[in-house]
């Protein structure tokens, strides 16, 4: 429970930010008890700066400033509450980046996707410091650390002025900055962390091998990082998802991921396409897939389809380009068709590191 005491007069500016705290904070499932002080004895007891004022939790005051637009207050204040309870149950959307145009685009889709999903954005920047050795000493360049914190303030601060500032629809982006190792520092991010999660990154390069393509970062964080990861692609823009494609090998592996693709599809009110590449004679029971999507899910179309294709990545690219596929996704179960995406020889043509984002599900 989140005690919150509002100290102020019945203003319309005081009337608005009590609502929208209560909206805001019900949204992300946190319980609130607000106390109002409008008492002026009571209120100048407190000796506080501005009005209207908040205190939380007993330990922390905040204040309007009447040159400061509203919502930014607002912004402000539910941003500090939701940190303060690791946001709820809201969807902690953890985006990495090294303020590279291609980091920038997966935080763009990212906070998109997260509009649509009750999402927060933690952007996080991993520093590895630079190092130097001189006469067998190791000297660590603080300014570079300086310079790369100050970057990180900046480009959020940024953000939030230009992308949710002057709106109360969206909560802030949120901050850290990090010493460390890039996949290591995430996954720990993410283990730490409760409630649900999803890592989103950017995907590099143009070559032919997925792990050129992806970049080494980005291939371990697929692999072995316990929280969903989505990829996005330099090419790709978010235009809402209307058709997830899931691609099944293992019937029994890949349908306990797919709670995950159902549940996600069911929030944006997407269609589910199981896809099983079928390069043997092996058929695999319709309707029974569909019976038990359906026990998961019932609310959420699903189709299915069974193709043929020697080549996994490319029948799954063409297929995903033809039926205008919104996003890829695979379950990371060590097996050999995972092993395949991420290993052999990808064509240039592979939807899955041109356009489209691929989203990589971890079997509980």
């Amino acid at each position: 429970m989140t005690r919150i005491t509002l100290y102020g007069q019945h203003t319309s500016t005081y009337e608005y930010l009590k609502m929208m705290l209560k909206r805001k904070l019900s949204k992300a499932g946190i319980e609130i008890e607000i106390t109002e002080v409008n008492d002026w004895k009571d209120i100048l007891e407190e000796k506080l700066e501005s009005l209207p004022a908040i205190k939380f939790n007993n330990h922390e005051n905040l204040y309007y400033n009447q040159a400061q637009n509203t919502n930014e207050f607002i912004n402000q204040v539910t941003s500090k509450i939701l940190k303060e309870e690791d946001y709820g149950k809201m969807l902690k959307i953890i985006v990495p980046t090294d303020f590279s145009e291609t980091s920038t685009n997966a935080l763009v889709f990212g906070y998109s996707l997260g509009q649509e999903l009750n999402g927060i954005i933690k952007l996080v920047h991993i520093y590895k410091p630079a190092v130097t050795q001189v006469d067998n000493i190791v000297i660590v360049d603080e300014e570079v650390e300086k310079i790369k914190r100050k970057q990180l303030d900046d480009f959020i601060s940024k953000i939030n002025q230009s992308w949710v500032g002057t709106t109360s629809d969206f909560m802030p982006i949120d901050g850290e900055f990090i010493i460390g190792f890039v996949a290591d520092e995430v996954r720990n991010l993410c283990r730490e962390s409760i409630g649900r999660q999803l890592v989103v990154v950017g995907s590099t390069g143009d070559s032919d091998r997925i792990k050129q393509i992806f970049g080494s970062v980005t291939t371990q964080l697929a692999k072995n990082c316990p929280a969903p990861v989505l990829i996005v692609p330099p090419n790709a823009s978010y235009n809402g998802v209307n058709k997830i494609l899931y691609a099944i090998d293992n019937i029994i592996l890949d349908l306990d991921g797919c709670k995950e693709v159902l549940n996600l599809a069911n929030e944006l009110d997407a269609e589910v396409h199981l896809v099983h590449i079928n390069n043997s004679d092996e058929k695999y029971p319709e309707q029974k897939i569909i019976d038990a999507c359906q026990k998961i899910k019932p609310e959420t179309k699903v189709v299915y389809h069974e193709i043929e294709g020697e080549d996994v990545s490319q029948t799954l690219s063409n297929f995903a380009q033809e039926h205008q596929m919104d996003l890829i996704s695979l379950t990371s179960a060590k097996r050999g068709f995972f092993s395949d995406l991420f290993h052999k020889s990808i064509t240039r043509s592979l939807a899955i590191h041109t356009d489209i984002p691929l989203l990589i599900i971890h079997p509980q």
